[in-house]
């Protein structure tokens, strides 16, 4: 059966008029300005796919060879016929169960395939599983019976090349050694993935080519690279290169009727020079390797978790000095072509081998005056606002409990509270201030005015128990001072009779 990622319908679209198509690669470039958007449900393969497609633009068009060539790329649309041409011309690469070189696989570990304990389910390719954590993304775990078809396969492994978590790997220590038993983090992992879209596919693509100064290697398969070694730690060569890192060696084992329903996954290649779980957010990552993630200012990715909205992740980065990578090819793209360019981040938010879940979401492109100072502005104010209503909170405390311990606990309450209506106007209000049609002052007055009504509904409840407490202190204040002054009488009493001598008796006198 033919599996072929450049000529079979695999990938799945939604066109320009909605609706959904199975494609090839080459039907996909072929017919980009038709295609709206990539249509996998899943974000994570979603993203993964996406950077597969950047790498083939990228090796069958050349990077653009500065900012005026990339304008110029974008105004006068994605050259996709020729890109689905160099596809058809090298189809041989991009076959899922070549003998010698799988695409994305390592063919030398079928000759392995008889050790124990190194065939797992297929379920090890869905990164969005449990694997060995206690979360059940998609209430299924490593043991899990599932059969794939070799299109499901496909997708879930360029996720895995992607988005592993560090920990160990379902795999012996017999045939690679140890360290195959030790996964590090891949590429994507805590570094979110930014990308530009556009109206079409071949819009997106090609906001997307931002000059880079080398491309490298593509990664076909394992044996695509010289003397590559399981667990060693290398930093790519080019875009290219870190677009198809193979952090994972992976082979799939399809059945006779040509689903897979096991495969076999060890440590791969470790990306960088760090290698460690928490290389991602320690070092810094250049730019021209990884140019679609968002960087602070000391080029450290900005980190992934559930409780940080995209919005906030393209603020923090749109605040630093000196935008790099697509930020900053965006930043200079002329207004004519940028009004309705979104930017639309995916990233998984993991903490070592846990997997706390994944985070998409789209923002309007911010325009070119929102970049550095006011970004920076409106960033200090909303630290400026939260601090405030954490004043507030711990004030409602303090008048609900005489005990600190009571009373910051209180507080914790209608912080989270207050922080959930206050998050809400800044998701409503933030892309507004990305697009220029809310100024800076009356975003500041909005923060203001909902961060007292915010603080007012989060201290409501506790209103009550505020008004007893208030009761209580003044009765007890009464009660102390009664007590207190019955005390001193009484001292004073008694001071009083020791002073007085006692009379003298009849014998004596």
């Amino acid at each position: 059966m033919s599996a072929n990622l450049a000529t079979d319908p695999w990938l799945r679209t939604i066109d320009t008029e909605g609706r959904r198509q199975v494609l090839s690669l080459a039907d996909a470039f072929e017919h980009a300005h038709r295609v709206g958007a990539l249509g996998d449900p899943h974000p994570l393969q979603r993203g993964a796919t996406l950077r597969l497609m950047l790498a083939i633009a990228y090796t069958a068009l050349g990077s653009p060879a500065g900012h005026g060539a990339y304008v110029q790329q974008h105004a006068a649309g994605l050259d996709g016929p020729k890109v689905a041409e160099w596809l058809r011309l090298n189809a041989d690469r991009f076959d899922l169960h070549h003998p010698s070189h799988p695409f994305a696989q390592n063919a030398a570990m079928r000759g392995v395939v008889d050790e124990p304990g190194v065939v797992k389910p297929a379920t090890i390719l869905l990164p969005h599983a449990a694997g060995e954590g206690p979360t059940l993304f998609d209430h299924r775990h490593s043991h899990s019976g599932v059969a794939l078809t070799w299109q499901e396969a496909a997708v879930a492994l360029l996720a895995r090349q992607m988005y592993s978590v560090g920990g160990i790997q379902p795999f012996t220590a017999k045939p690679f050694g140890a360290v195959a038993r030790t996964g590090k983090l891949a590429v994507c992992t805590r570094r979110p993935l930014c990308y530009a879209e556009g109206r079409t596919l071949a819009e997106t693509i090609a906001l997307n080519l931002v000059p880079v100064p080398n491309l490298g290697a593509f990664n076909y398969s394992w044996t695509s690279r010289e003397k590559r070694t399981i667990g060693a730690q290398r930093t790519p060569d080019g875009t290219v290169d870190a677009l198809t890192f193979l952090c994972r060696s992976m082979i799939l084992l399809p059945d006779e009727d040509g689903l897979i329903r096991r495969a076999m996954m060890c440590e791969g290649e470790r990306y960088g020079a760090g290698g460690g779980d928490d290389a991602a957010t320690k070092e810094p990552t250049d730019p021209a390797l990884v140019p679609h993630t968002l960087l602070d200012d000391s080029d450290i990715p900005l980190n992934v978790s559930t409780k940080r909205p995209v919005w906030r992740m393209v603020l923090s980065a749109a605040a630093t000095p000196e935008r790099k990578g697509l930020l900053g090819a965006l930043e200079d793209l002329p207004e004519a072509q940028r009004g309705h360019v979104r930017l639309t981040v995916i990233g998984q938010a993991t903490q070592k081998s846990r997997i706390d879940g994944h985070v998409v979401g789209t923002v309007p492109l911010p325009v070119k005056a929102f970049y550095g100072e006011q970004a920076t502005a409106v960033d200090k104010a909303i630290l400026d606002q939260r601090s405030t209503i954490y004043k507030g909170a711990l004030a409602v405390g303090a008048a609900v409990h005489a005990s600190t311990n009571s009373a910051g606990d209180v507080a914790k309450r209608v912080s989270e509270t207050t922080g959930v209506a206050f998050t809400r106007v800044l998701a409503r209000d933030v892309p507004q201030l990305f697009t220029g049609t809310l100024t800076i002052d009356a975003f500041c007055k909005n923060l203001a005015d909902e961060g007292d009504a915010a603080l007012e509904v989060g201290a409501a409840p506790w209103e009550p128990a505020a008004r007893y407490q208030a009761g209580a202190s003044a009765a007890a204040a009464v009660t102390g001072t009664r007590d207190r002054a019955e005390k001193r009488r009484q001292r004073e009493a008694t001071k009083a009779e020791k002073a007085t001598p006692a009379p003298e008796s009849e014998e004596a006198a």
